[in-house]
Formats: C-alpha cells, sequence, structure tokens
C-alpha cells in the first residue's frame, strides 16, 4: 500500500501518514489528495521558514475557474509513510496540504464511498 487515508463528510479524500520535513522537526500535515492538481504538493505557506526549500523558479497554474497565477516553485522533502520523497511544491494560503496527481503518476487509486477510504496501491 502506497497511501491510505478517509473520505471525509464534504468528500475531501484525506490521505494519512503525510509528514513535512522540517528544518527542526517533521511536520504532521493535513492532506487532501486533490485529483484537479495535476502538480505534485502544495504545502501550507505558514511552514515555509520550518522547511528547507530550494527555489526552482516560477510556474504558471490554471485554476478551477480557468484564470491563470504564476507561482514561485520549490522543492522540499516530505514523508509518505516514513519514506521520504524530493517534491516540487508551491506553497498555499489553506491550512491542508494538498497532493497533486504527478505525485501518483503510475498508481492505481481506489475511492471507496461505501466504506468512506481512499486506497493509492503501486
Amino acid at each position: 500500500m502506497f497511501l491510505q487515508g478517509l473520505i471525509n463528510e464534504n468528500l475531501e479524500p484525506i490521505v494519512e501518514n503525510i509528514f513535512a520535513i522540517g528544518q527542526e522537526e517533521n511536520i504532521p500535515l493535513e492532506t487532501v489528495l486533490d485529483t484537479g492538481f495535476n502538480g505534485m504538493f502544495c504545502l501550507p505557506r505558514h511552514y515555509r521558514e520550518q522547511c528547507e526549500l530550494s527555489t526552482l523558479g516560477l510556474e504558471t497554474f490554471e485554476l478551477a475557474d480557468g484564470s491563470y497565477v504564476e507561482e514561485e516553485l520549490y522543492v522540499g522533502q516530505i514523508l509518505l509513510n516514513d519514506i521520504p520523497y524530493f517534491v516540487e511544491m508551491i506553497l498555499t494560503d489553506s491550512d491542508q496540504a494538498l497532493l497533486g496527481m504527478q505525485l501518483l503518476e503510475n498508481k492505481v487509486a481506489t475511492f471507496d464511498l461505501k466504506r468512506m477510504r481512499i486506497e493509492v496501491m503501486d
């Protein structure tokens, strides 16, 4: 099993056991598996100073309403089920992290709305 989690009352798939690797300690994140986000990871902006992030440059993203925004792109590390991954990330003003579809390439994701569970397998 690569990832698992639950689907909350707002029908958001919340993935469990994801942490940002911080400079002093790992930061537990409430993370939504965002099927509409093609990137790798969105980190809440208020964790910026606690993490070691390297700037990659600017990237343009299309939002759900069709508008475009330009955001700073970073590389940082997250833990998924205790395995470290270097990921491209952008910062968000939300309190929730977002796991994007790029990180799940070549995986199988199952959304079980009967049991309100999400599973992602290799």
